[in-house]
C-alpha cells in the first residue's frame, strides 16, 4: 500500500458511510501533479465515502497523485466530483484507491443531503 507523503491518514472527518451495495460510476484521469495526461476512463465501485473523500475499486492501474473526475449517482442524483488519488492497494484484477475530494468541485450540503437520504432509504 502506498501512503501519503506525510505518512498520516486523517480519518477525523465526522463520518464515513460504508455501502452494502456498492455505488457504481466512472473515473477519468485529468492529470498527475498538475501535468496534463491523456485521459483514461474506467468503471468504479464506491466502497465508502465521507464528505472529504472515498474508497473506490477500479480496473484502472493509476499512480498515486493522479487527479481524477468521479461521476456517479446517489438515489438518482448525479455527482461530478474532482479528487486526487492519495493511496493505492493492488488487488488481483483491480486496484483499491483512496480519493481525497477537491472541496471546490462539489457542494458539501448537496452531498450530505444525498448521503442522509441514502441511509434512510437503505435501512
Amino acid at each position: 500500500m502506498k501512503y501519503p507523503a506525510d505518512g498520516i491518514f486523517k480519518r477525523n472527518e465526522g463520518f464515513r458511510l460504508s455501502f452494502k451495495e456498492r455505488i457504481v460510476g466512472k473515473m477519468s484521469t485529468r492529470g498527475i501533479q498538475g501535468i496534463d495526461i491523456e485521459s483514461n476512463t474506467g468503471s468504479i465501485q464506491i466502497i465508502d465515502m465521507s464528505l472529504k473523500g472515498m474508497k473506490v475499486i477500479s480496473e484502472l492501474q493509476l499512480p498515486v497523485a493522479t487527479n481524477v473526475l468521479l461521476v456517479f449517482m446517489i438515489l438518482d442524483q448525479p455527482f461530478y466530483l474532482s479528487g486526487e488519488l492519495i493511496w493505492r492497494k493492488d488487488r488481483q484484477q483491480s486496484c483499491m484507491y483512496g480519493v481525497k475530494l477537491e472541496p471546490d468541485s462539489y457542494s458539501e450540503k448537496e452531498l450530505l443531503g444525498a448521503l442522509k437520504k441514502y441511509v434512510v432509504v437503505n435501512k
